[in-house]
């Protein structure tokens, strides 16, 4: 499995000798919804505090859906997925692999979800925080 923002690709083994190719695209967060993220992260510590220990708060997830933002797809429209198996059942199974390996890694590090809608929320979050540099000419 391989994740360049926002896309994942995989290969699974099928019945065929090759295994299949799978590529999975999400849509990217538009710059105000990023900001909407940032600050309702920056808001609330506590939603911070789970980030930094490795865990993606559902309290996070249900405030930034009030919002209409979603952190994952709500259905196998919101994401383009393609694959290169001859089977044509929604969602493919291999799909579902990849999707599913994807999760795991999430699991490990929740600022994943964010890069795969195109956004560096950890290095936002930094960048927030940093004091404001006054020069003096």
């Amino acid at each position: 499995m391989l994740f360049e923002k926002p896309t994942i690709t995989g290969k699974v083994q099928g019945s065929q000798r090759t295994p299949y190719k799978v590529k999975i695209t999400v849509m990217p967060f538009s710059a105000a919804e990023k900001k909407t993220i940032l600050e309702t992260i920056i808001g609330n510590p506590a939603f911070l505090a789970k980030l930094l220990s490795r865990e993606l708060p559902s309290e996070l997830k249900d405030a930034l859906a009030r919002q209409r933002i979603y952190v994952f797809p709500g259905s196998w429209r919101d994401m383009e997925a393609t694959c290169s198996c001859p089977d044509y059942a929604v969602p493919y199974k291999h799909i579902a692999a990849v999707i599913y390996l994807f999760a795991n890694e999430i699991d490990k590090n929740p600022f994943l979800v964010f890069e795969l809608h195109g956004m560096d929320l950890l290095s936002q979050i930094e960048e927030a925080g940093k004091p404001y540099e006054c020069h003096y000419h």
